[in-house]
């Protein structure tokens, strides 16, 4: 793109000579319609200034009424004569609006070539720009302000993940975020637009393009244009939603004047003041030096967990309170330890719920990477398998309960929706009373909704745990936890890991080797936990098995929603309360943990 911005004007009047033959009609290679001068002129009442709704270096954008009734937003662009400016924004627009398709990118309608005129038709955003809410100061809920960073992170997302070759927007900024009439983000004006390079290659340019207040310092400084230079754009819009300040306000006193620089010194403030909450976050930043103190040095002694992600520490803080403190391991190449931090720290932050464990605070500190739990004492589920300690059958429904409400909290309250994509015993913890919580969210993704489908290059989870079609091809939708889900139900059932090395060759995988029991009533007694020792109710057995059975079903489609399995459970939670008889009685039983029957069940 680079390439044709700057290359002869000749292959610019190619293109438009190309553009102009379809002009009433929708063009095969493009899905914009090329208007008339004198449609666009009546449509904005000869471009009135009762109708200007936006103005800038660019030009002038009109409110207008097509002839078929159509509201559109025209905008006018003013050319430079020496540089061709106008005109090469105009031809990168149409190029890009033609081929990108997203529901936060703005649509292009059409556009208009004529004499020295070009101009761009859009949808009309009825609620303006993110800009100008900030500007004239008009109240955003912080939900609101969240919704509007997550539409606009999509729409960069598609630029940078989905299009190829990657697109580097070059002008986010709040100015280009408009909203329609449900405050639903789009990002617009892609004029400035490049694409590639992938990665972390490198765009140097000789012109820095953009706006004051938002570009990246080393593509200000040396014309050095990556798709980590939006990042940085990104990162100001959101600092405008949580401060309502504009990125550049010289209404200001000096040293306010830049949001950024701004931030910077109160971030430093907030930091010599890391024993309290943020008042921005629901979760504390801790110092390292606290959190060092808190874990006796990261003592050995200390250590209750450990795995590729790092490793997690009991602590106890200043003020008395148990903690487990989680230090991740960075990769220096994938960047995953940072990536899995900061997705940590914006679910837990974001997402409260009783099944859920609750995330204290964090701690940035160099190459470190720290987050803070809720102390669990009676470890994970996976621990209590491994370990062969005894679980009453009740206790094991109300663990497969609990991470059911926990996960369907995640598929149906959470708006979007979060796909967990890491469930398994291992991240289901358990506190003083066995009650469940789902832990480690760094794998975590946002949506899709329903049945549609995220397609991940790198298949991210645990052997043994993962949903066929997820491995296989990267397809990941909710349903792919719920095969997870099931997984942990046959552990549950079973007493045995996922994946067990140390077995037959034929038994090392949980599923395969259950799944002829699965479809058999007769046989499920089978395959239950010896532990047990016949310690159950038969059909409660019976029917948990065929909630299992259903879960893991090849085709996702066939799989139960979580809110049907949770309804399911609390059936058999309350049957296996008022059925209380054995399925056989060889011996005496041995003493399990066990959740009273009459405690309450927190949901």
């Amino acid at each position: 793109m680079s390439c044709f911005c700057s290359g002869t004007r000749r292959k610019d009047v190619g293109l438009e000579s190309s553009l102009r033959s379809n002009s009433k009609t929708k063009s095969k290679r493009s899905s914009a319609t090329s208007y008339s001068f004198r449609e666009l002129a009546a449509a904005s009442r000869g471009f009135n200034k009762e109708n200007l709704i936006g103005e800038g270096g660019f030009g002038k954008v009109y409110k207008g009424r097509l002839s078929t009734g159509q509201l559109v937003a025209i905008k006018q662009l003013r050319l430079d004569g020496e540089t061709h400016q106008g005109n090469r924004e105009f031809v990168t627009e149409v190029l890009m609006l033609s081929l990108l398709h997203h529901s936060n990118l703005v649509k292009l309608h059409g556009y208009c070539t004529h004499g020295d005129q070009r101009l761009l038709v859009y949808e009309y955003m009825p609620m303006g720009s993110l800009e100008q809410h900030i500007s004239e100061k008009k109240a955003l809920s912080w939900r609101t302000r969240l919704m509007i960073g997550l539409g606009a992170a999509r729409g960069l997302q598609y630029l940078h993940c989905v299009a190829n070759p990657p697109v580097i927007y070059r002008d986010l900024k709040s100015a280009n975020i408009l909203l329609d009439s449900n405050l639903h983000p789009k990002l617009s004006d892609f004029g400035l637009a490049k694409l590639g390079p992938v990665g972390d290659n490198t765009h140097v340019s000789t012109r820095v393009m953009g706006t004051y207040g938002y570009c990246a310092p080393e593509y200000a400084m040396s014309g050095k244009l990556t798709l980590k230079s939006d990042i940085y754009c990104f990162g100001v819009v959101l600092l405008e939603l949580i401060t309502g300040r504009k990125a550049m306000d010289v209404t200001r006193k000096q040293r306010e004047q830049s949001l950024v620089a701004w931030d910077v010194g109160l971030e430093s403030s907030l930091r010599s003041n890391s024993k309290t909450k943020s008042k921005r976050s629901s979760a504390t930043s801790y110092s390292f030096r606290e959190l060092a103190a808190a874990s006796r040095g990261f003592n050995k002694e200390n250590l209750i967990g450990e795995g590729g992600f790092g490793k997690v520490y009991k602590g106890r803080l200043s003020t008395g309170q148990l903690v487990a403190i989680k230090q991740l391991r960075l990769d220096g190449e994938t960047h995953q330890g940072n990536r899995e931090f900061v997705t940590e720290v914006l679910m837990l932050s974001l997402l409260h719920h009783s099944n859920l464990v609750k995330l204290h605070g964090y701690c940035t500190h160099g190459d470190q990477r720290l987050l803070v739990y809720e102390y669990m004492p009676m470890g994970s589920l996976e621990q209590h398998i491994s370990e062969k300690k005894a679980l009453s059958w009740r206790t094991r429904l109300m663990i497969g309960l609990g991470a059911a409400r926990g996960l369907q909290y995640l598929h149906c309250v959470a708006n979007p929706p979060v796909i967990y994509r890491d469930l398994k015993s291992a991240n289901i913890l358990l506190d003083s009373n066995l009650h469940p919580k789902l832990s480690d969210f760094g794998l975590a993704k946002l949506g899709p909704v329903g049945d549609n489908t995220h397609v991940s290059t790198r298949v991210m989870g645990t052997y043994g745990y993962c949903a066929p079609e997820y491995a296989m091809s990267g397809k990941l939708t909710l349903k792919s936890d719920i095969y997870c889900f099931g997984v942990v139900l046959l552990e549950l059932i079973t007493g045995r890991k996922a994946m067990d090395v140390t077995r037959k060759q034929r038994e090392q995988s949980l599923v395969a080797w259950a799944r002829p029991y699965l479809s058999d009533r007769r046989k499920v007694n089978q395959i239950v936990d010896p532990l047990l020792e016949g310690n159950y109710p038969l059909r409660c057995l019976q029917n948990a098995v065929a909630i299992t059975a259903m879960c893991l079903q090849e085709q996702p489609n066939l799989r139960p929603s979580i809110s049907d399995i949770v309804v399911a459970l609390e059936y058999l939670a309350s049957e296996s309360v008022s059925e209380v008889t054995r399925h056989r009685s060889r011996s005496p039983p041995r003493q399990s943990l066990s959740i009273s029957d009459t405690q309450t069940d927190p949901h």
